[in-house]
Order: structure tokens, then C-alpha cells, then sequence
């Protein structure tokens, strides 16, 4: 009785913990992702393409989140998209930590498929990288990883906050 009981309690608890882990990282389809950008019509936004196998990923999520409170006073919302293998659980937890250790709580998703596909349907070359868009779905920037580009993402959100037209980058 005790050795069914607790392998009942062990189901129970690895279910639970997968359902936080995917409700906190939501896993979406690329057809899900362009409905989300096109419906975006209440704000400006950023979304940080990232994984957690990247080291420069990982590690500018510390810049970014105080980007993220600079900025989001000023009406601009952040989204964070990994490109993580949502079929590879380790990956997953993998990224839903990094993102808790830098206290990112919401507007948290995995982007399914291969990788490559997903590189190319977001239209960018690189991790990490910084897409940021019109209140109208309208992409105004993107920026990859080149040493400099958080000075360039803070001046194109500085024009973006001031309702400025900012340098297509």
C-alpha cells in the first residue's frame, strides 16, 4: 500500500510540476505567434529572442530586465520569446529557471518547431535578438547581438516612448 501511494504521489507531483512549467512558459505554434503580433494593437513592444543553451542570451537578461523597468513606466510592454526545444523537458525547465533567477514574470513563451524554421519566420540571424514593434503590429526594429546593441535598443525605445519615429536598425 505505502509503494503504490507513493508512486501515485510522485504521478501527481511530475504532472503538476510539467502543468507550472508550461504555464509559465507557454508553448506556441508559429500561427499562434503571428496572430499574437498582429493583434497587439494596445501598445508598443519588445520581444527578446533568446534560448537558454545561449550564453549571451542568458546573460543579457540581467541588462534587460532593468531596460524592462525603465521603459514599461514610459508604456512599453516587453515580451520574451525562447526558441528553446519544447519537446526537450531538461530545455524547457532549463529556460522557465533562467527566467525566474531574473524575475521575469510575465509575457513568457516557447516558440515550437526546429529551430532553423523558427530563426527564419521571425526573420532574424542570430541569439539573442530584440524585435521591437508599432502598437499597430508593424515591426520597427530588430537588433541582434553585435557588442553595441543595447545602446542601439535604448535609443530606438527612447524614440518609441517619446512617440518619436526612430532609426530603422
Amino acid at each position: 500500500m505505502y509503494n503504490l501511494t507513493s508512486a501515485v504521489l510522485a504521478s501527481v507531483l511530475l504532472v503538476l510540476s510539467c502543468s507550472l512549467i508550461q504555464t509559465s512558459l507557454q508553448q506556441v505554434t508559429t500561427d499562434y505567434w503571428n496572430q499574437f503580433v498582429a493583434s497587439r494593437h494596445h501598445s508598443n513592444f519588445v520581444v527578446y529572442v533568446w534560448a537558454s543553451w545561449c550564453r549571451s542570451c542568458t546573460e543579457t537578461l540581467v541588462d534587460l530586465v532593468e531596460i524592462q523597468k525603465n521603459y514599461e513606466a514610459k508604456g512599453l510592454h516587453f515580451v520574451y520569446l525562447s526558441l528553446d526545444d519544447g519537446q526537450d523537458g531538461q530545455a524547457v525547465r532549463q529556460a522557465q529557471q533562467w527566467l525566474e533567477e531574473a524575475n521575469i514574470k510575465k509575457e513568457k513563451y516557447l516558440l515550437k518547431g526546429e529551430f532553423t524554421k523558427k530563426m527564419e519566420m521571425l526573420d532574424i540571424e542570430r541569439i539573442p535578438s530584440f524585435l521591437v514593434y508599432h502598437n499597430k503590429g508593424t515591426r520597427l526594429a530588430k537588433f541582434s547581438n553585435n557588442g553595441v546593441f543595447l545602446d542601439d535598443l535604448r535609443s530606438v525605445l527612447e524614440a518609441v516612448a517619446e512617440k518619436r519615429k526612430p532609426i530603422k536598425h
